[in-house]
């Protein structure tokens, strides 16, 4: 009876060691996450408006800028309803400052878009009664590094602002300033060489 009695309490024993210690580990682990996260916490700290500013400006010049190289037409257009009604005028004017191809979209004949190479668009949504966001996008045909035979048509250059409903248009003047001289850069030694070509053939007439 007795050895019996043992044989009982020495199972149970077995039984509950392990669960104890699974009980211990499932206790330590949360108080190892919060104080992992207290920690992180403290490291992380918010970067400041110049911090920011510098990381968009190395978006810029790092990913968007090579895109925007030899681009030879770029057609645009300003979809959706929007508190300016000469918007469209406004981004037309900004945008013949490009030496390049610029055409709306609904001046494209269908089916042809060579020299066209990108097509902007900017967007004025309603973030509130008195504020707009207004988002300027470039759109390419790209191919896959994986199969360079796959072409997709994805963005390649992005701005937005939020801004007050008053001052929607200037906000679009300085987004798409902005991506003129983005291209002007970009596209630098190009634009140097074509001058030069011009006061060649000028110096060859005179």
């Amino acid at each position: 009876m007795r050895r019996s009695l043992t044989l009982l309490l020495t199972t149970i024993a077995f039984m509950i060691s392990p669960l104890s210690c699974l009980a211990a580990d499932s206790d330590q682990k949360p108080a190892d996450d919060q104080a992992q996260t207290k920690s992180d916490d403290a490291s992380g700290k918010t970067p400041t408006i110049e911090e920011m500013h510098a990381h968009r400006r190395v978006l810029r010049e790092d990913l968007m800028f090579p895109s925007l190289k030899g681009i030879r037409g770029v057609a645009f257009g300003v979809p959706g309803a929007h508190p300016e009604p000469e918007l469209e005028k406004v981004v037309e004017g900004r945008l013949k400052q490009l030496p390049i191809m610029v055409k709306r979209y609904q001046d494209l004949e269908p089916g042809v878009t060579k020299p066209i190479d990108g097509f902007l668009q900017v967007k004025v949504l309603s973030a509130g009664p008195r504020f707009a966001l207004v988002e300027l996008t470039l759109t390419q045909w790209c191919a896959l590094l994986r199969n360079p035979d796959i072409n997709v048509r994805t963005i390649t250059y992005h701005d937005q602002a939020v801004t007050n409903t008053k001052l929607v248009k200037e906000t679009v003047i300085s987004l798409v300033n902005q991506f003129v001289i983005d291209y002007m850069k970009a596209n630098q030694s190009e634009n140097s060489s074509a001058d030069k070509t011009g006061e060649d053939n000028k110096r060859k007439k005179g």
